[in-house]
């Protein structure tokens, strides 16, 4: 299921001061938190959910590793909405194709605990929209 949230901010950011926003949404109960990959959930959440192989769920807390699935690929996507440049804005990939046929270096970005950030930057434009 895929859930779409988006908002603005008053003022721009810097990347690095980008690394520590951690938004999130919440699923039906207050108490099960969705968070970007590799963010700590706040204190309401029932930390009994991670780990629960029904939901494909890989986090291990005690590693500070939050909302992933097993194969490393993260249960949120932070997705600019514009940009300066058209080439790293959110092109959905077409029909039959994923994420890391129309972005080469996602999958790098996913096994990377996130250090990867431009992942999106590089397209296959044959693979996208």
């Amino acid at each position: 299921m895929l859930f779409l949230a988006a908002f603005t901010l008053k003022s721009n950011i810097g990347l690095n001061s980008f690394k520590d926003f951690n938004p999130f949404i919440y699923v039906v109960n207050r108490n099960h938190e969705i968070h970007l990959t590799d963010k700590a959930p706040t204190s309401k959440m029932d930390i009994s959910l991670f780990g629960r192989e029904e939901d494909d769920d890989c986090s291990m807390p005690e590693k500070g590793y939050y909302y992933r699935m097993d194969n490393d690929y993260p249960w949120a996507l932070d997705i600019p909405s514009s940009n300066n440049s058209l080439n790293n804005l959110w092109r959905y990939p077409i029909e039959g194709k994923g994420v890391s046929e129309a972005y080469p270096d996602y999958l790098n970005w996913t096994s990377a605990s996130g250090h990867h950030i431009n992942w999106l930057d590089k397209q296959n434009s044959a693979y996208i929209y």
